[in-house]
């Protein structure tokens, strides 16, 4: 009976960790925004050591409309580091849709993070278009019009076609 609780345990926690999770991750190295006072000389641009911060993450489709707006909380490591996930933050209350209503369907999209140092303003840290639809969200592609496959392709469920 032990091995039986034992076995069923590790496998339901093999399951919970390559389950698929919604989100994309995002990594950053904070540059603190005050001065470093040293004999002779005020040194700026260096990390963030334990900081507080708060970070914005905006998603726009391609005609700039926003899809999604959510901030999170974070304290900065020993070497200025956050790792937050996007998706799993608090959604804004301007925020239009949740994470999981993005359709992913290969139109442009970009995507604006901000940055609020100890309940400050914030301010634009960077603002890119994303080039790749998230690995996950790729199940979800929609196909319309001609498909062709050129190539050798493994089919793992249904094929329904409508003519």
């Amino acid at each position: 009976m032990k091995k039986w609780i034992i076995t069923s345990l590790m496998a339901l926690t093999t399951m919970l960790a390559m389950s698929k999770t919604d989100g994309m991750n995002y990594q950053a190295v904070i540059l603190s925004n005050e001065a470093l006072e040293i004999p002779g000389v005020d040194i700026t641009g260096h990390y963030l050591r334990f900081g507080e911060v708060r970070l914005l993450f905006t998603i726009y489709d391609s005609n700039q409309a926003m899809e999604f707006q959510e901030y999170h909380d974070a304290t900065t490591d020993g070497f200025g580091m956050v790792n937050v996930t996007i998706g799993h933050g608090v959604e804004t209350p301007s925020s239009p849709g949740a994470f999981n209503e993005i359709v992913w369907d290969g139109t442009p999209k970009s995507m604006k993070v901000e940055l609020a140092y100890q309940n400050n303003e914030f301010e634009e840290i960077a603002n890119e278009e994303l080039l790749y639809v998230p690995y996950g969200y790729h199940r979800d592609a929609i196909v319309d019009g001609t498909l062709n496959v050129y190539q050798t392709s493994d089919l793992f469920g249904d094929l329904t076609v409508n003519a």
